[in-house]
């Protein structure tokens, strides 16, 4: 495998050198940063995006989501990096946030982070820089702040790092990095909170989730570490209102899985509200709320199927029902349409994205799946509808 991806390095030297002839070349702290115009997506309809995470080089796939929710392949943007092949083990490898018009995406084959811009009505590739760890598989943004969960290594520790993105230049931010609980944690997944005051990170090894204080500099003050009402807390998602809800895949055990509710995150603790409500299935990994604060919809890997929780006016939650089991989809990621008509699930198993059709009670209906390659990661939305 070493000899593969030294092969591939090499390879990747020797376009970079072509390509450096056309492009623009910054350096911030000895992180060489691309900024290229080729190629590009248009954003005159709303899209879906997920990461290839190929070893032989990464790529932003973009596809054109119908009005009807039906997605249409639309471009594959090259992000400069190296993947994995497969298997990131979290939410978040690809992440979009509406403020800045910026998307990021993990390599984590290499150890970087890629950024692509939004404006003017085009999906474009900016820049490319070092995660500062190893294994980036999850990523947060906020205006122009990305922060990056380093997943690391038995022999290279797990941590955040924040960067802010000034045009083509990612620069680290003092006092914006910060290990977590343990030397290595297996975390899943780093996100704001509503209020951009938090960033939450989880921890399948420890059971354990995080608060970070974050001002609007990026610098991060005082930390948390409190335990899961749950074996293995793995993805999450926030109302608007922000109450957190995190899957519990309670390491994979037969329809033991679950989801936990929790109060509001506007300081250090957590308060729990509901503990643990099963989904009945198995492996429950990733999350998405409904844009109107009325669901949450949870990913079992183990079952191929979504749960569907409805949320009530303070935050409790509700078993409604699970979805027809999809054989062989193997999800990895979970996305919801701005409108919330739409729910789209990345299966590993089918190397696609299934769409689904939300009806007025949360309960999905299957209406479409569109290809992706093998071992692809991460799945965002981007738009209005």
């Amino acid at each position: 495998m070493s000899n593969e991806i030294a092969k591939v390095t090499s390879e990747k030297r020797t376009m970079n050198k072509i390509q450096s002839k056309r492009n623009k070349v910054s350096t911030i702290l000895g992180i060489s940063l691309v900024a290229t115009l080729l190629p590009a997506a248009s954003l005159a309809d709303s899209k879906v995006v997920s990461i290839s995470n190929q070893v032989s080089g990464n790529s932003l796939q973009v596809f054109t989501a119908r009005r009807d929710g039906t997605l249409v392949p639309n471009a594959t943007i090259p992000t400069g990096g190296i993947g994995t092949g497969g298997g990131l083990g979290s939410q978040g490898a690809v992440s979009y946030d509406n403020n800045s018009n910026l998307i990021a995406a993990v390599n984590a084959g290499d150890g970087t982070v890629s950024v692509f811009s939004t404006r003017w009505n085009q999906i474009r590739f900016l820049t490319r820089f070092s995660s500062m760890g190893s294994r980036p598989v999850s990523v947060a943004i906020r205006d122009n702040v990305i922060f990056v969960l380093n997943q690391g290594t038995s022999s290279s520790p797990s941590g955040i790092q924040g960067f802010r993105i000034n045009g083509t230049v990612a620069t680290p931010i003092s006092g914006s990095s910060s290990g977590l609980s343990a030397t290595y944690t297996n975390p899943a997944q780093i996100s704001f909170s509503p209020n951009g005051k938090h960033l939450v990170v989880t921890e399948k090894a420890t059971n354990k989730i995080g608060i970070f204080e974050v001002n609007r500099s990026g610098q991060i003050g005082s930390s948390q570490f409190s335990n899961s009402n749950g074996a293995t807390p793995f993805g999450f998602a926030f109302s608007n209102s922000g109450y957190l809800f995190v899957t519990e895949a309670f390491g994979g055990a037969s329809g033991a899985s679950a989801v936990s509710a929790y109060g509001r995150v506007n300081g250090l603790n957590l308060q729990s509200i509901s503990a643990s409500v099963p989904t009945t299935q198995t492996a429950a990994c990733w999350a998405a709320t409904s844009p109107d604060d009325k669901y949450v919809f949870a990913a079992n890997a183990g079952s191929g199927t979504i749960s569907t929780y409805d949320i009530s006016r303070h935050g409790f939650l509700t078993l409604a029902g699970n979805s027809t089991p999809i054989q062989g989809s193997t999800p990895v990621d979970l996305a919801i349409s701005k409108n919330g008509r739409s729910l789209y699930l990345l299966g590993a198993g089918l190397r696609g994205i299934v769409t689904f059709k939300v009806d007025k009670d949360g309960l999905l209906s299957r209406i479409d799946t569109d290809s992706v390659l093998q071992g692809s990661a991460g799945v965002a939305f981007i738009g209005e509808e």
